[in-house]
């Protein structure tokens, strides 16, 4: 509209006036929030043990004050987190003691199928797969894991009625109207953690990507759940009693049961610039697997370790492009010649750790290097990512900056290999001959992770035992 025109004028005024006419909830305000003012705090109900919010279902009030994550992106899921209580504050506690948050809710536009039964693609159903299948593992297997307390749609009353808070409802849609349809979905999670850029030396840092992939490995055995977007916002910080950082996986929105056949066939793009698989990139149509995963952790830890943790270092670089990973001596001159072990540690503490910077900066090269060469220069692959036969002295010079490695399974005989040229094979997709053997893979580099996981347990030990001098003795 032209409003240097009379009839400009009089149609923007005509909006003004129908938008004051509007009800809450034809301004897309969330009645499901309300702000406190006598309590300086905010009310928000979340879902229960029902899927959805209605009639006859549980729902649970919580109180916050604090926004840990702020939507300001205009596409995406519009993802918001609040640390939150379930207890109700009085003004005289507010005033002397602040809201202590026992909870972490997340609130997001998730795309989801209509029918809440039939989402195969639910986090909440995701994270209730996970807590039954590892609550009781969890300390078995070492590992730290969110636990969902409640969670579901959001629903609302309007008219004295409950409707689901969906695209369809703020646009007036049906089915056959919008073909793109998103939830308003909120999930109450215990243990609160920090960000990754927390850590404050390399070992913790180590640790917690390392506890991430563990986790990571143990969604996919005892779950069958494929989380398919490791990223720097997607793994926790989280501090045991002894000042020990350990490392926790969350976010399920991407992830995927693997026991739905339809599901393990989707090939669509899933992840976070700047760690998104190259098999991902490509939109190739080879299947994604837990490699894709694994190799996104590759390039978080080849991020941190060059451009390092703060958000004004995230810039592009040209360095850091797919051929640079896939080819090894690329790999090593571009990317790990640059380390730098203050990358990965806080800069608010500026340590570089126990076993001092030489140690812990080995350590680091260490694990991105068996890492890469297990995803991309791997033997039990008959060729590498340039179609040439790979035999088993082709990574042998590589062996100097391994010097504390042992090989953790037989590899393939040099013999096995003998006669072949590259001629007498035919040209195959590196990805797809890569996806095959997903399961053998995924084990040597859970092997290599449990290796180094411990190590870096092991130097936070004792920098921790050096500060304090008391020792440690629940830390393998």
């Amino acid at each position: 509209m032209d409003v240097s025109t009379p009839e400009g004028r009089h149609s923007f005024i005509e909006i003004l006036v129908n938008w004051s006419l509007c009800k809450d909830s034809q301004l897309s305000r969330d009645p499901t929030m309300e702000y406190l003012p006598q309590l300086q705090c905010w009310q928000i109900s979340c879902p229960g043990e029902a899927s959805c919010m209605g009639k006859g279902a549980v729902v649970r009030d919580y109180y916050f004050s604090t926004v840990s994550c702020q939507a300001d992106r205009v596409y995406s899921r519009h993802m918001r987190c609040f640390l939150a209580t379930d207890a109700r504050p009085t003004p005289v506690i507010l005033t002397d003691n602040p809201l202590k948050p026992t909870v972490v809710i997340k609130d997001s536009w998730a795309f989801s199928k209509r029918n809440a039964s039939e989402d195969t693609r639910d986090e909440v159903k995701s994270l209730n797969k996970v807590k039954d299948g590892l609550l009781e593992k969890a300390a078995e297997l070492d590992i730290v894991i969110p636990e969902i307390v409640a969670g579901g749609r959001v629903s609302f009353l309007r008219n004295g009625k409950w409707v689901e808070d969906n695209t369809d409802t703020v646009y007036g849609l049906g089915e056959a109207d919008g073909p793109f349809f998103r939830a308003h979905r909120r999930i109450v999670m215990s243990l609160i953690g920090e960000p990754l850029h927390s850590t404050k030396s390399v070992a913790e840092f180590v640790t917690v990507v390392c506890d991430a992939m563990r986790c990571h490995s143990a969604f996919v055995e005892f779950c069958n759940i494929l989380q398919r977007d490791v990223s720097d916002n997607n793994i926790l910080v989280f501090r045991q009693g002894d000042g020990i950082a350990r490392g926790m996986l969350i976010d399920l929105d991407c992830a995927i049961d693997l026991g739905q056949g339809e599901q393990d066939k989707r090939n669509e793009m899933a992840g976070t610039d700047p760690y998104t698989s190259i098999n991902n990139l490509s939109t190739s149509a080879v299947k994604r697997t837990s490699l894709d995963d694994w190799e996104s952790m590759l390039y978080l830890i080849c991020w941190f370790a060059t451009l390092g943790t703060i958000s004004g270092n995230r810039r592009e670089d040209p360095e850091l492009a797919g051929y640079a990973f896939i080819n090894h001596e690329s790999f090593m001159h571009s990317i790990v010649n640059h380390f730098k072990p203050e990358g990965v540690a806080s800069s608010a503490s500026g340590e570089i750790g126990a076993g001092g910077e030489t140690d812990e900066n080995d350590l680091l090269k260490n694990l991105a290097i068996l890492l890469h060469m297990r995803l991309f220069q791997n033997r039990r692959l008959t060729l590498d990512y340039h179609g040439a036969i790979e035999k088993p002295n082709h990574v042998e010079p590589e062996r100097r900056y391994l010097s504390f490695e042992e090989e953790l399974d037989e590899e393939l005989e040099a013999d096995e290999l003998d006669g072949l040229s590259s001629e007498s094979l035919p040209m195959v997709d590196p990805f797809e001959e890569r996806a095959k053997i997903c399961d053998k893979i995924s084990k040597q580099l859970l092997a290599t992770t449990n290796d180094y996981w411990k190590k870096a347990m092991g130097l936070q030990k004792k920098a921790i035992e050096a500060k304090s001098n008391v020792a440690i003795d629940n830390i393998p």
